[in-house]
């Protein structure tokens, strides 16, 4: 049988998002949720409601320019590198008007909010660190976890400020993946394995929809690599 060749021009990121849904199909052996069930905060799994939380302020002389988004240039203008762990991937263009370089922080627990209750909203897994360089600006390519298992619809656009989540066992799923090699970080800016994104976002879905983690999951959570 021969090999199946993708269309000249078919990005890396879609590719890994094919791979990645693949893989987290086979990853999700859970009982089907029942409807009444599928939201365990506004703006987490079926819920259309606006995410809530406290809004993540950025570092003095930072700027977001224009909304985060995806589209086909997003890797390129990143110069390849890529920041996070999940399967919602865009682009975020900080600016730095100081003199001096600027450390920013986007913290393990923030939610991207999509622009449209049709695309998932993208969550922050573990803190995400980069310099920008005095007087420029750098464009990072972002991957998040989605919270909207039901969202098929991938968003072109993100609200500019990011809310931390204040839903009641995030916290939880935080501490257990905080000394795991999951980020991108962890594997040289590349891609973290597919397997290892699965189980990460399958986790996410899981507290998402019902707010908690089962035995399951936990136990493919401690078993994922320590950094």
């Amino acid at each position: 049988m021969k090999n199946k060749k993708f269309p000249a021009g078919t990005s890396v990121h879609f590719l890994y998002f094919l791979v990645l849904a693949a893989v987290l199909s086979g990853c999700i052996e859970s009982a089907p949720v029942p409807d009444e069930v599928k939201s365990s905060a506004p703006g987490f799994g079926s819920s259309i409601r606006r995410p809530e939380g406290t809004p993540v302020s950025f570092p003095p002389g930072i700027k977001v320019v224009d909304s985060p988004h995806w589209d086909e240039h997003c890797a390129d203008q990143s110069g390849k590198l890529v920041y996070g762990v999940g399967d919602v991937g865009f682009c975020i263009q900080f600016s730095n008007s100081f003199d001096t370089p600027v450390t920013v922080k986007i913290p393990a627990g923030a939610i991207f909010i999509s622009d449209n209750t049709e695309s998932p909203n993208g969550f922050i897994i573990k803190d995400l660190i980069t310099t920008i360089p005095a007087k420029s600006s750098q464009v990072l390519h972002l991957m998040t976890c989605s919270i909207n298992q039901d969202r098929r619809a991938r968003t072109t656009s993100f609200e500019a400020q990011p809310v931390l989540t204040n839903h009641y066992n995030i916290p939880e799923l935080l501490s257990m993946l905080e000394s795991k090699k999951i980020n991108a970080a962890d594997y040289d800016g590349g891609m973290p394995p597919a397997a290892i994104s699965a189980i990460v976002q399958s986790a996410v879905y899981e507290v998402a929809h019902t707010g908690q983690l089962s035995f399951g999951s936990r136990e493919k959570l401690l078993q994922l690599p320590d950094k």
